[in-house]
């Protein structure tokens, strides 16, 4: 009789931190899949232009111009083709003799970046 009432005692205490851990979203992060980045548009939005206008300096400058009305690479400026992710895109993979920065730049710069461009523009 007395291992029945442990066990019982157990299978509550059991039952009731599951609970806890449920209540708490402890069960919801363990089945519920991670968000991905569904793309560039969300990232624009919490990029920084202070950051972007650093790192647009330090690594565009030299060919887009400090201006960005070009230099050895295209103007910058007036090109209303240009959307985030198109900017994104040719940021992180380069096009003709523009190298791509995606080992060089994570993510968040290049999205500061983009943002920069996109708003001085």
């Amino acid at each position: 009789m007395r291992k029945n009432a442990l066990l019982l005692v157990l299978a509550g205490l059991v039952v009731g931190l599951m609970l806890a851990v449920i209540s708490c979203g402890g069960a919801v992060s363990a089945t519920t899949a991670p968000q991905q980045n569904p793309g560039t548009q969300t990232t624009l939005a919490s990029a920084g232009t202070a950051d972007g206008k650093a790192l647009y300096a330090a690594n565009c400058a030299t060919c887009h111009g400090p201006d960005l009305r070009g230099d050895k690479g295209p103007t910058l400026i007036g090109r209303s083709a240009m959307d985030l992710g198109y900017v994104e895109t040719r940021i992180k993979t380069g096009y003709g003799q523009m190298p791509g920065f995606k080992d060089k730049l994570t993510d968040e710069q290049v999205a500061s970046i983009a943002n920069f461009i996109l708003k001085t523009k």
